[in-house]
């Protein structure tokens, strides 16, 4: 019987955000055996003209993609299409049974988070920069941050595109898993610079040698910013500036650089904007806000010398004054004075700063971003399968989905001392459950200990790697082991540990950094020892690291089946 695909939704406000930073996330998914589906609001043409939403259509359907119109709107004021897209989401979700949805952009990723969480549909949300971050208006942080933190507990996995959101992120809100990918990469082959487009470009635009191009490339809207560059230009010879995008306000752009006198081309939207890079001398990135940009990878990648705007994303990119310089991009005259800086730079020094980028650049390489997102979408301790994988595992052994689970593996015997886990669960909040693997004579003993409903004694099982991904915490609380291969299993799957004081345990974990050593007869020490492991963010990463080292065939095994699991 053949076996039907799982569905994965894409979603975005605008399809340009889908085409140009999604479409290897596409190919991984199909690649793992998804069917992918794309939602946006393909009548939107302030990004992407009319003849390439067309286009980009006419490339999902012959890659078997369904393009599906939702109305998003980009303004948060605007209600009406609010709520009809709220509408036409919740209908799509309760329609396709989705393995769960990739969704991009504040509002969309707000509408599909509030259906998701009424349709039991998991959610991957992709923040490519936050509107609230340091420096930010107030409005953005009374607006935005109170709607971000509060959807985010119906977030599966939060991924995070810089270092300023991610530690945000982390430490305030409440996604189930939340990681750190920088940005969506940059194909760095791609952009690597060749003489023969910079010789086109410079024809066409008609540009000498001599002139020195000034390159930016995003929509022409105001937080791109580009009439702070246009002003700084004032009284500056021998520049052209550049700028590849299209939007509203480039009439008003071509009026102001008419009277300051300054050399502006706006391209509108290019296909070739590869060979923009080339042909150009500086990059500049004047936005007031970004979360990781990719036209400035894209210029690292093509060893240009870069400045930019000194705010979140790009201080994670540029280094201030080896790779170009960083400026206020609320002060025309320090745009300025950073513009005659590096302009007045012999040219072999403009050269050593863009080798410079190129090299810096290659961590952000489209290849390593691309392993990570495999990673979350098929594999390791972030991936939303694990978490779709875990949280059948649960209802199948009936305990609640989002409760905390302890699990132990062991014999149900005196020696093995699961009695002192069962009291300590009475001291420990409704929301913990306590489930034991293994067969013995002391079953009757603990379901009789148990006060409140929320022991599972399971018996022999043959799925015990699975019953591990699906726990938060692994208790043991033997009296007696040698090196017992249990806590090894549970320490490889990356599991947090709370485990008796005793020999061979100790040789294991280390107190405090990979798991919680307790009296073995102290059940108020499970009790403190679970409820700080709870809390731990990073001990399961110690944990798989730790574990390598133990000189046993048992864990040598397990760690093959992990890591094949991964590659």
């Amino acid at each position: 019987m053949k076996t039907e695909k799982k569905r994965v939704l894409m979603v975005a406000t605008v399809p340009s955000m889908i085409g140009q930073f999604n479409m290897n996330n596409i190919q991984i998914l199909i690649k793992m055996g998804f069917m992918v589906d794309v939602a946006a609001d393909f009548s939107d043409t302030s990004v992407w003209p009319k003849e390439r939403v067309n286009e980009f259509k006419k490339q999902m359907s012959e890659m078997n993609i369904d393009c599906i119109q939702i109305d998003f709107s980009r303004s948060p004021l605007n209600v009406g299409r609010h709520i009809r897209s709220y509408k036409e989401t919740r209908e799509l979700l309760r329609k396709r049974k989705y393995a769960f949805v990739h969704t991009h952009t504040p509002i969309a990723s707000a509408v599909i988070r509030m259906v998701a969480h009424k349709t039991g549909t998991r959610v991957i949300y992709t923040a490519h920069g936050f509107h609230f971050y340091d420096g930010a208006p107030l409005k953005n942080w009374i607006l935005f941050y109170p709607i971000e933190k509060y959807l985010s507990r119906y977030t599966d996995v939060l991924i995070t595109i810089n270092k300023e959101d991610f530690r945000r992120a982390k430490r305030k809100f409440k996604a189930k898993k939340t990681v750190y990918i920088p940005g969506v990469g940059v194909d760095t082959e791609k952009f690597k610079p060749r003489e023969s487009g910079r010789k086109r470009i410079r024809e066409e635009l008609g540009l000498p040698e001599d002139t020195m191009m000034l390159l930016s490339v995003g929509e022409l809207n105001e937080n791109k910013n580009h009439e702070s560059v246009i002003k700084a230009l004032e009284g500056v010879d021998n520049i052209t500036y550049v700028v590849v995008g299209k939007g509203a306000l480039g009439e008003r752009l071509r009026t102001v650089a008419k009277q300051r006198d300054v050399d502006l081309r706006l391209m509108g939207y290019r296909p070739d904007v590869s060979d923009f890079y080339d042909a150009a001398d500086i990059y500049i990135l004047p936005s007031i806000c970004e979360g990781l940009n990719v036209s400035l990878m894209e210029a690292m990648a093509s060893a240009l010398p870069c400045c930019a705007g000194r705010i979140r994303g790009n201080v994670d990119l540029i280094d201030d004054s080896e790779g170009g310089y960083l400026f206020n991009p609320d002060s025309v005259k320090e745009i300025k004075e950073t513009l005659l800086r590096i302009v007045c730079l012999q040219e072999k020094d403009r050269e050593k700063k863009g080798i410079h980028n190129l090299k810096r650049i290659r961590v952000y390489d489209l290849q390593r971003v691309k392993n990570v997102a495999a990673e979350i979408y098929e594999g390791g301790n972030e991936h939303l399968l694990y978490i779709v994988k875990r949280q059948q595992k649960r209802s199948e052994i009936g305990v609640p989905i989002e409760c905390k689970l302890l699990i132990s593996v062991g014999e149900l015997s005196e020696r093995k001392n699961h009695s002192v886990v069962v009291e300590a669960l009475q001291s420990l909040p409704d929301d913990y459950w306590y489930v034991v693997v293994g067969k013995g004579n002391q079953k009757d003993k603990l379901e009789k200990m148990d006060t409140t409903g929320r022991l599972k004694v399971l018996g022999f099982r043959t799925d015990i790697a699975e019953l591990l991904h699906a726990s938060d915490l692994f208790v043991f609380p033997s009296k007696q082991e040698g090196l017992p291969v249990a806590l090894m299993e549970a320490l490889a799957i990356g599991l947090p540990v709370i485990c008796s004081k005793i020999r061979g345990n100790v040789d294991l974990v280390n107190d405090s950094t990979e798991g919680f050593l307790c009296d073995y007869n102290c059940s108020s020490e499970y009790v403190r020892g679970i409820l700080e492991m709870s809390k731990m963010q990073s001990v399961s990463c110690r944990n798989i690291e730790h574990i390598r080292f133990a000189d046993v065939l048992e864990v040598e095994m397990v760690m093959q089946k992990l890591y094949s699991s991964n590659s």
